[in-house]
């Protein structure tokens, strides 16, 4: 391991899209989602993606970092609580969708308002709630190592099973950075 042989002389990069955001009070950079939400058990929610996957589930199974669009999935408030259940336990699959309340779509831009407000996580961090928000993809405007890709393959295979289980970090890794090896 770390052998200067393995690694090569040349670090090679992936482009990946970046996420802006303008909100009513602020503009902020995503990598891979914004999450839109009154809450979990009603009302609408709608996750704009850069990325498939956030933490274990499958949101966005057809978002790509670097194809350039915007992958939306917006959940109706008309969805009953337990439809919003089962949709859940579909997640970590991506199997939640085609669904008739859950709309999926791709798009270059998305624009949320609303005059009673909803809570805002950008790439995780909750930025409060905001009345409007403009999100915007721009192109192949970051690149990340794909070295990161190689370095979490091997992780696993040296911890073998105890890898992809959720008693290490690596399990987690893995979900976050599988999409780098698509761009």
């Amino acid at each position: 391991l770390g052998s200067p042989g393995r690694l090569g002389p040349v670090v090679q990069r992936l482009p990946i899209d970046l996420l802006d955001i303008e909100t009513d009070d602020g503009d902020y950079t995503a990598v891979a989602h914004v999450l839109i939400r009154r809450g979990w058990r009603r009302g609408r929610v709608v996750a704009v993606c850069n990325a498939d996957h956030l933490g274990t589930w499958n949101v966005a199974p057809r978002a790509h970092p670097g194809d350039g669009r915007l992958d939306v999935v917006d959940v109706s408030a008309a969805l009953p609580l337990r439809a919003r259940w089962e949709a859940s336990r579909r997640l970590p699959t991506g199997t939640h969708l085609p669904h008739p309340l859950i709309r999926s779509f791709t798009a270059t831009s998305w624009t949320w308002e609303d005059p009673d407000g909803a809570q805002i996580r950008v790439d995780g961090l909750d930025i409060g709630r905001r009345r409007r928000i403009v999100i915007r993809i721009r192109p192949d405007e970051a690149m990340v190592p794909i070295r990161t890709c190689q370095i979490v393959d091997e992780a696993i295979q040296i911890h073998g099973g105890t890898g992809v289980s959720q008693w290490t970090p690596l399990a987690r890794m893995y979900a976050s950075q599988r999409t780098l090896r698509l761009a």
